[in-house]
């Protein structure tokens, strides 16, 4: 979603979902309306314990305060008393305050125009495995909707490629779809380097190269890599003979993690607790 767009409508709870997702949460999205009032006092109770962070998206007029949707983070659950600790994001109107978790909750029980559905809440918590911290899937020039038009097209194409060099010339079309991110930090640009080190020496990434040019080779490789999660055993076989075994709590098994989840949430349609 573009930032100008973002910052005219915001955002609804399955972009706040995928935003999560793509910047290293595990995140379970739950609809007030497909859960019920002690599954949330349940998740508060998980956040208060330090052991998931919740974010509740709820409508603002619920609680007689003026606006509609918004997100805050729980910053607290006081069981005895039944009161949510909401950390409001936007304390320039109102700061930091306790709520009934059951008035929250029926706050999150309304629908949200934008999207047709009611509202819920979000639990992150840290991903197990590694974080992605070099590439990540961009909507480049396109819609999300088009974007993943091209994504389905690429692997109808995949599935029907003979060999790894019709697979490579499939999946290329896709490489502006795929950001390098420019490194924050010393250590952040160590573990790309190590990604990256580690990509160019698998034993595909000359045929890469030889077929996508050198400047998109990386991007390439990891598209092409990352689309296992898409495709048959039949193909993931054909890749996997000129890649070998990429341990999984690497940086290089971290990226490709991180894309793989990006492209299969592209192509699954949303779902409550996805």
């Amino acid at each position: 979603m573009p930032l100008d767009v973002v910052r005219t409508r915001g955002l609804d709870l399955d972009e706040l979902a995928c935003l999560a997702r793509c910047n290293g949460a595990d995140v379970t999205l739950h609809r007030a309306d497909g859960s019920n009032l002690p599954t949330w006092r349940n998740a508060l109770a998980e956040g208060a314990r330090a052991e998931a962070v919740i974010v509740a998206s709820y409508d603002r007029s619920a609680l007689g305060q003026t606006g509609s949707g918004h997100f805050s983070p729980v910053g607290g659950f006081h069981h005895e008393r039944d009161l949510t600790l909401i950390l409001d994001v936007a304390r320039f109107k109102y700061p930091p305050h306790w709520v009934s978790a059951e008035r929250l909750w029926d706050a999150m029980c309304g629908i949200d125009p934008t999207t047709g559905s009611p509202r819920g809440w979000l639990t992150l918590r840290p991903r197990t495995r590694g974080v992605g911290l070099g590439f990540s899937i961009r909507c480049e020039g396109d819609s999300w909707h088009g974007l993943v038009d091209r994504l389905g097209r690429a692997v109808a194409e995949l599935e029907a490629s003979t060999d790894v060099d019709a697979a490579i010339r499939a999946i290329t079309p896709l490489a502006t779809h795929l950001e390098v991110r420019t490194p924050s930090t010393p250590a952040h640009r160590d573990a790309i380097d190590l990604a990256r080190s580690a990509l160019r020496g698998l034993p595909i990434y000359p045929r890469v190269e030889a077929s996508a040019g050198p400047d998109r080779a990386d991007v390439v490789t990891v598209l092409l890599l990352a689309s296992e999660a898409l495709v048959g055993p039949e193909q993931r076989a054909r890749v996997a003979a000129l890649v070998g075994d990429i341990d999984d709590d690497s940086p290089l098994g971290a990226e490709l993690h991180n894309v793989r989840a990006q492209l299969s949430a592209l192509r699954a349609p949303p779902r409550d607790g996805a």
